[in-house]
């Protein structure tokens, strides 16, 4: 992240706003935690007023959890979190880990990458066990004294990211946490999760309006000379309507080229607007030369925060030279004053990124993926740049893009999933992996609940060359689907699947295909004719199975008490199915508990619930 450095000097006419974060942060530092969120348009100070806010909080001795939004990066499960938390897993720090990652903060390790804490969240939609487990590794960092979390740029966000910042702020009160978020103000249009967060009641909100007249005339005789003209202050008010980045950027412009601010010069700049940012980043950059476009469009490319070797490579010159021009980059107040390579500011980021024609710009995110895929870089991290690229049919990328699908789904995004697998579907997949694309794909569509296109795509992975254990899953996928939101030609549909399936299918795959057909079939009215078949049938292929053997005698006690056997005898029964653990088969367990229920053992079923709840919050 950057420093603070551009940010903690005097800001102009911000009196309020930083009074608000002054006094947020005190009051969180003495145990009552809040949210303050930062909204705006582009350049108006977001950035140096969560700078601002990072200083106060420092202060006060809070501990600083910094991250920010990327436009790039936004397909990146979790992604600011990563950043948020990645000093919590910092190596040789293994008592620390332990405390901060225990107890239910547990299910959050895996998440960032530390297996040691034991607990790992499974794949949900940006799941509650992911999103509970950041909650009490927030708790538990509290422990040890006040939080500051710092998120600019919240409207560039991953989803899964917003969701826990959303799961958070609604749960501060009465912890020494506060959290800072920034970001342009939520489009009507635009992403949900963000705009659920501005709009929350809870927090305060600081909208940084721009600059005045005469606080746009102190900038420019700060920069220019004490007797710039009025006129002139007012012409480079009208420019930049008082945006401080665009005045900043203006009045830079006007001082290298050694403009005299006087009445007759303010014609020179009354034309100048907004978009003027673009021409003076990029005459800076031809100034400084070649190798200076070259590097910083290689950071832009990457996406900022990147390190001065890998820049270089991209960039296509000498690591020493890109060190030197690094510096001189700094030094025109294009990039930021950081170990690592970043712009001072996103618009600045863009008007480099943008000035790249698409076809170089395809071709730079295509070298850049083959870069970090054969310096063996985390699959997401490569797949977002392959999402900037057109498909070619590489085999290669459908690799990468399935893996980082896997990565993301195991971090709690199946909507990063989606991205990534709809991508490799269409670099396209060979015939050998065509199917099994299909299959996850619907496999996370579904747990978008996204059900027409996850019907589809299951569908088509059954129609696809694949192996048998690959449609098994799509079969049972699909039949999952028809439960959860199907009717009855949905269910039909995929009995049908399902059946057909089982009669290649052995050993445990047949179990749990055959568990499956008989779910459907007690569940859909419709199929409600076929269930003493299937269950008969799974009866004897279950017999002897440790794991399924207790799923058909439940599905068994079940039935007989629908046709009328006594209550007394069905629980017992299911109490003794039970007796062993939870069965291998959801659907088994859930008649399970609603039989306790219904049969007045509530002790039991309320064990069982409860045992159920903490399984599905660990999704």
């Amino acid at each position: 992240m950057a420093t603070d450095t551009h940010a903690v000097h005097h800001l102009l006419e911000r009196e309020h706003e930083l009074e608000t974060l002054s006094a947020a942060a005190v009051r969180a530092a003495g145990g009552a935690g809040g949210v303050v969120l930062i909204e705006g348009a582009a350049g108006v100070g977001k950035s140096r007023l969560v700078a601002s806010a990072r200083a106060c909080g420092r202060e006060l001795g809070m501990q600083m959890l910094e991250g920010r939004g990327a436009v790039l990066e936004r397909e990146f499960a979790f992604g600011v979190v990563r950043q948020l938390f990645e000093g919590v897993v910092t190596p040789g720090a293994a008592e620390r880990r332990e405390r901060v990652f225990a107890g239910a903060a547990g299910l959050a390790a895996a998440l960032l990458g530390d297996g040691a804490a034991g607990l790992t969240p499974a794949p949900g939609d940006a799941s509650f066990g992911a999103l509970h487990g950041l909650y009490w590794l927030t708790v538990n960092l509290a422990d040890e004294g006040p939080v500051l979390l710092a998120v600019d740029d919240v409207q560039w966000s991953d989803r899964s990211s917003l969701s826990f910042l959303n799961y958070l702020s609604r749960r501060l009160e009465g912890l020494p946490v506060l959290l800072v978020a920034a970001g342009r103000s939520p489009d009507p249009e635009g992403d949900e999760l963000w705009r659920q967060l501005a709009e929350d009641p809870v927090a305060e909100v600081i909208r940084p309006h721009p600059l005045s007249e005469a606080a746009t005339a102190e900038v420019v005789r700060n920069r220019l000379g004490p007797d710039a003209h009025d006129e002139f202050c007012r012409a480079c008010h009208r420019a930049t309507r008082g945006n401080p980045l665009f005045l900043r950027e203006l009045v830079g412009a006007l001082a290298d080229a050694h403009v005299v601010p006087t009445e007759n010069a303010a014609a020179a700049v009354t034309d100048i607007g907004p978009s003027a940012v673009s021409r003076f980043v990029l005459h800076r950059l031809e100034r400084i030369g070649g190798s200076a476009t070259a590097l910083a469009r290689a950071v832009a490319v990457l996406g900022g925060d990147v390190d001065v070797g890998l820049a270089a490579q991209v960039a296509g010159i000498e690591p020493a030279e890109a060190r030197a021009v690094a510096d001189l980059l700094v030094q025109a107040d294009v990039l930021a004053p950081d170990q690592k390579l970043g712009f001072v500011h996103p618009v600045v980021q863009a008007a480099v990124y943008e000035d790249l024609m698409p076809g170089e710009r395809t071709a730079r995110h295509l070298a850049v993926a083959q870069l970090l895929d054969e310096h063996g870089a985390p699959a997401e991290r490569v797949a977002t740049h392959v999402l900037q690229c057109e498909p070619a049919g590489e085999q290669r990328w459908v690799s990468v893009l399935c893996s980082a699908a896997e990565d993301a789904a195991e971090h709690g995004d199946p909507q990063a999933a989606v991205a990534y697998l709809r991508r490799a579907l269409e670099e396209p997949p060979g015939e050998g992996t065509r199917a099994e694309v299909l299959c996850e794909l619907g496999r996370w569509e579904h747990a978008n609940r996204d059900v027409e296109n996850a019907q589809e795509h299951l569908q088509a992975s059954l129609e696809a060359r694949g192996d048998s254990e690959v449609h098994a899953r799509a079969a049972a996928w699909l039949s999952r689907s028809a439960i959860a939101f199907g009717g009855p030609s949905e269910a039909r549909l995929a009995l049908d699947a399902t059946l057909a399936q089982l009669e290649t299918a052995e050993g445990e795959l047949a179990l749990e295909l055959d568990a499956e057909a008989l779910a459907l079939a007690q569940l859909e009215l419709t199929l409600r004719p076929l269930a003493p078949e299937r269950l008969a049938e799974f009866g004897r292929r279950a017999a002897g199975d440790s794991r399924f053997e207790p799923v058909a005698r439940i599905h068994a006690a079940v039935e007989r008490m629908v046709h009328g056997e006594a209550a007394a005898a069905v629980a017992d029964e299911i109490e003794a199915c039970l007796a062993g653990g939870a069965p291998a088969d959801a659907y088994a367990l859930a008649m399970a508990i609603d039989a306790l229920v219904v049969t007045d053992r509530y002790e039991t079923a309320a064990r069982w619930l409860d045992l159920a709840l903490e399984a599905a919050r660990a999704l």
